[in-house]
């Protein structure tokens, strides 16, 4: 009988506990809650939300005299004192804190518009008030991120002679990318360039050489001891970006440059501001067709004079150009999370002390990509017929905005096939724009 009682008590005691622990947890919410509600009441405080979640928990900044507080937290988003971050990566349209208001916007974003190909157009652009890009002109310049000293361009610690890579009985040029469709068909350039000289390709676009496996998994090995050692063997490098941007430099062209190697280019256009030396490197753009590139990496390969006048920031130990010097900070030395902080404390305190500007093309200067190979645009590449729906997307999404009605994605990809299917995308984005309204009225 004793032990029946027991059994009945049993769940009753367990129903208390479970509801005593639930009321706890429900006490922690809110007193978090109110706690960030007092750190960014603070009228000394601007409030940084990042609205593209990016960081893991709620801080409290200095930013020389200024105080933030950088917080994920979306319900801080009706105060007077907030700015938004945004990531360009996952910068979705359809989930923006509208209205879009005199509350500051900020932008940051490494990479290159096929991460977001709204980001293409200045009518996306023009939303944000800072930005903090791969453009010099930029707010905050990432533009020599990837490039972690100064030094490790004329260091000699990968650095093989010409004689010495002679003796090694490889291809003349190297050839290491696992991203095969990109915007500019930089495969199909090199495919045709290997008819006419030897290359060794150790990734998975046009393999046909085995990369080690310490070094498959590219994001922890892309400036690597090791993979920087086995660029240092060849003569040339293949570094052609995934797009071509102004000011958008990654490791493809930094890694050449240090090992030892010669880069043959494709990228910024404007790349020649940030070398070593006007001759350090080699472009496909300066040559008619990939056979009459691979004859003059022929003749620069078989003579020693010719393949080191390349090289003199390594033989010489010296870098001549005054605009690397002057603009160089050192990014590549620091870790990620530093990076963002200068990114927070830079809206920090313009907040406060600077009038509010806005992003423009400058800051993000990728125009409609072409084909490497035929120097034309391809329409049978889909990069081609995406920058012409994104360009009708963000005139689209800007009229929204500007009413201060969010779209969902579905309704926005029903008026993009409207405008393309109507040929009305081909035209410049003010003229998209200004036919719009009308548009929204009747759908």
């Amino acid at each position: 009988m004793l032990c029946m009682k027991r059994v009945k008590i049993l769940p009753i005691y367990l129903f208390g506990l479970l509801l005593f622990s639930l009321l706890i947890c429900i006490q922690l919410i809110m007193f978090k809650e109110n706690s960030t509600e007092d750190i960014a009441t603070n009228s000394e405080n601007t409030t940084l939300i990042w609205w593209t979640p990016f960081t893991l928990s709620d801080q409290y900044i200095q930013c020389g005299n200024v105080h933030c507080f950088v917080t994920n937290s979306r319900h801080l988003k009706y105060r007077d004192n907030v700015a938004f971050l945004f990531y360009g990566t996952h910068f979705n349209v359809s989930d923006l804190p509208l209205p879009r208001d005199i509350k500051i916007w900020g932008l940051f974003h490494e990479e290159s518009p096929r991460n977001n190909p709204l980001l293409n157009h200045e009518l996306t652009l023009s939303l944000f008030n800072y930005s903090s890009t791969f453009s010099r002109f930029s707010d905050l310049p990432l533009t020599l991120m990837y490039l972690k000293s100064l030094e490790s361009l004329t260091s000699h610690e990968y650095y093989k002679t010409f004689e010495e890579k002679n003796l090694l009985n490889l291809s003349e040029i190297v050839y290491i990318q696992s991203d095969c469709d990109t915007p500019n068909n930089r495969d199909s350039y090199v495919k045709e360039l290997m008819k006419y000289i030897s290359i060794d390709s150790y990734g998975a676009c046009l393999n046909n050489k085995k990369l080690p496996t310490s070094l498959t998994n590219a994001l922890e090995t892309m400036m690597s001891q090791e993979l920087l050692q086995l660029v240092a063997n060849y003569k040339f490098s293949i570094s052609f970006e995934n797009a071509v941007c102004e000011d958008y430099i990654t490791e493809k062209l930094w890694r050449p440059l240090i090992a030892g190697s010669i880069p043959i280019y494709l990228g910024s256009p404007s790349i020649k501001d940030w070398l070593p030396n006007n001759n350090a490197a080699i472009f496909p753009s300066d040559f008619s067709s990939p056979k009459e590139l691979a004859q003059h990496l022929h003749n620069v390969s078989n003579h020693r004079e010719a393949y080191n006048n390349y090289l003199k920031h390594k033989i010489e130990q010296k870098i001549d150009n005054e605009i690397l010097i002057k603009h160089f900070r050192g990014y590549g030395g620091k870790k990620v999370d530093s990076i963002i902080n200068e990114f927070e404390c830079m809206i920090c305190n313009r907040s406060v002390y600077e009038k509010t500007g806005f992003v423009n093309k400058d800051h993000y200067n990728c125009p409609r990509p072409v084909s490497m190979l035929s120097r034309k645009f391809n329409i049978s590449n889909w990069w081609h017929s995406d920058y012409v729906k994104n360009k009708c997307e963000a005139a689209i999404v800007r009229n929204y905005i500007e009413n201060s009605q969010t779209i969902s994605s579905r309704n926005l990809e029903t008026l993009v096939l409207k405008h393309l299917n109507e040929k009305k995308c081909e035209v410049p984005e003010d003229e998209i724009l200004q036919g719009l309204p009308y548009m929204l009225t009747n759908t």
